[in-house]
């Protein structure tokens, strides 16, 4: 939840007023909270490599963005950095992960944001591109067990379809990938609920995003 907010309120900043300071407490807290071997653990249940890299991205994203550039200092943000390295190598160790949709999509974002990590951005495409279920509602990605945000079922398959795609488009998408992209689009398009969201919030989110 807290990296959720760090995530929530950095890209809420362009649009309403922020106070930068609870970002930085909250990074703050996020750090503090890491555990030795570059994990975070939940209160209640076991961690994941979904969990940990969700939390790599959240942090990750807030440093790349120009929200925090006159207000974090050096030092946290090396130590957020190292942060988001160390959970990146914890969540590596997992070999359930390794054909993970979710994790690899989060992955990628990682990557993304990583000057000099074009190998593993596109090792991570290709990964999602040969994970991709496709059908004649297009193509979707399915979880392999509960978000973090305990997705499950339809709405799980709708999180982790979206996060895919929002992954795959940015960088340099090539003829295929952009096929692919539409085609996910078209899977979360026609599977809106009578409701207008998409089966849960977290899935109405990552799809609006």
């Amino acid at each position: 939840l807290t990296a959720y907010g760090i995530e929530f309120l950095t890209e809420a900043t362009p649009y309403v007023a922020v106070d930068h300071n609870q970002i930085l407490a909250a990074i703050n807290w996020l750090l503090a909270a890491q555990q030795a071997d570059g994990s975070w653990k939940p209160l209640h249940g076991n961690t994941s490599s979904d969990l940990n890299l969700y939390i790599a991205r959240a942090l990750g994203e807030a440093l790349a963005s120009d929200v925090l550039t006159k207000d974090i200092s050096k030092a946290l943000r090396d130590r957020a950095n190292h942060a988001v390295a160390a959970a990146t190598a914890w969540s590596a160790h997992s070999a359930a992960a390794v054909h993970a949709p979710y994790a690899n999509a989060l992955r990628l974002s990682l990557a993304e944001l990583t000057p000099g990590d074009a190998a593993a951005a596109i090792r991570l495409r290709a990964e999602l591109a040969s994970t991709a279920v496709r059908g004649k509602d297009g193509a979707h990605w399915a979880p392999l067990s509960y978000s973090p945000f305990y997705g499950w079922g339809h709405a799980g398959e709708l999180e982790t379809t979206a996060l895919a795609l929002n992954a795959l488009r940015q960088g340099q998408p090539t003829a295929a990938e952009a096929g692919l992209i539409n085609d996910a689009l078209r899977y979360v398009l026609r599977n809106q609920d009578r409701y207008g969201i998409w089966y849960s919030g977290q899935a109405t989110v990552r799809v609006l995003q």
